[in-house]
């Protein structure tokens, strides 16, 4: 096990409380009878097996190969902060990955989560994390049918088409908008 520094211990006491409040996710979801106890489940145990997994990379990081992130990592210097004292750096890491966000959201009303998911998982993976385009295009793929069998056909929920189809259902069959939407 590596020394704890600050950091280090700032993060093990977050991965905690992610813990304990995604296991009290999946202990209140006996409370619910039939496919409604299976949502917390679902999404529960995963979420506590990747904090597992990261806690552990966190303990031994000598574990994953992935140690060192893409813009500014503990091995690397982060760029020289401004004179408004503003690291240019870090922020504009977040200002790319709010844009990966909002575009991800829109992508979503418009195409729906069928066409958006596995599009957006390629590309970023490819983007970001740098992975060559075959790679990233299996793993959209692989979690896409993962994702889209748990909630189409374990849990009988399905997901939001988009605007689109509704736009042009004679192409693509309908859909519905949600109240929130209808305004637009």
């Amino acid at each position: 096990m590596m020394h704890l520094n600050r950091d280090r211990a700032l993060n093990l006491i977050v991965y905690a409380a992610l813990m304990l409040f995604v296991a009290s996710i999946v202990i209140g979801s006996h409370v619910y009878e039939g496919r409604q106890r299976m949502v917390p489940l679902v999404i529960g145990i995963p979420t506590m097996l990747l904090l597992v997994g990261i806690t552990i990379a966190e303990l031994w990081p000598g574990l994953t190969k992935f140690n060192k992130p893409k813009g500014g990592g503990e091995d690397e210097p982060m760029p020289v902060a401004t004179t408004s004292g503003i690291n240019a750096g870090r922020w504009q890491r977040v200002v790319i990955i709010f844009a990966w966000l909002i575009g991800f959201f829109l992508f979503i009303l418009i195409f729906g989560y069928y066409i958006s998911v596995p599009l957006f998982l390629a590309a970023f993976f490819n983007r970001e994390a740098e992975v060559p385009i075959r790679k990233s295009i299996l793993i959209a793929i692989g979690v896409s049918v993962v994702l889209f069998s748990l909630f189409n056909l374990l849990l009988d929920i399905p997901l939001w088409p988009g605007v689109l189809p509704r736009i042009i259902p004679s192409i693509l069959g309908g859909g519905s908008i949600p109240p929130l939407y209808r305004g637009l």
